[in-house]
């Protein structure tokens, strides 16, 4: 003898098996059709029988299928592998107008002077340093305390910022 709500639970239960497999079988998936056809049938029986004893059934004995539970299961376990063992579909080739131009190839080899022809290109003008007053430190930055008043002070260097590590 079953409880009434283990009996709802279970006519449940077929009825969302049955849905479930009708709609393996019927969508593919990328499934065979073998495979399509017996979840197609094992859900139209699924869910004809959840149907019956929901609503048509008065009570009395009825049977018990515990491969309605896991049949829904199985079917998943079994079109997850068969699309991971489907072929991914060829993709077309695209149309002219959205095909990659050719690239220009380089001259076979490139002109070279003549021996002893080549002349190093002069140095270019680099300004004299300027001057420095002798009381400027450029190690430090910083103009001491004896330099004369109104002197100008020297540009400051820029200071570095952050860790001092190196890689």
């Amino acid at each position: 003898m079953v409880s009434l709500p283990l009996f709802y639970v279970y006519a449940v239960m077929l009825v969302l098996s049955g849905v479930t497999m009708l709609a393996f079988g019927i969508g593919g998936f990328g499934q065979r059709v073998g495979a399509r056809v017996a979840e197609a049938l094992f859900g139209t029986d699924f869910l004809g029988y959840g149907v019956y004893l929901l609503f048509f059934f008065t009570g009395g004995e009825f049977r018990m299928f515990f491969y309605a539970f896991v049949a829904p299961v199985l079917a998943v376990f079994h079109l997850v592998r068969a699309r991971r063992h489907a072929a991914p579909p060829a993709r077309p080739a695209p149309p002219a107008a959205f095909a990659q131009p050719a690239f220009p190839t380089q001259p076979a080899a490139y002109p070279t002077p003549a021996a002893g022809s080549w002349t190093p290109p002069a140095a270019p003008h680099t300004p004299p340093a300027p001057h420095t007053p002798p009381w400027f430190t450029p190690a430090n930055g910083s103009v001491p305390a004896t330099a004369p008043l109104g002197t100008p002070q020297p540009p400051r260097q820029a200071r570095r910022t952050g860790s001092s590590t190196s890689l």
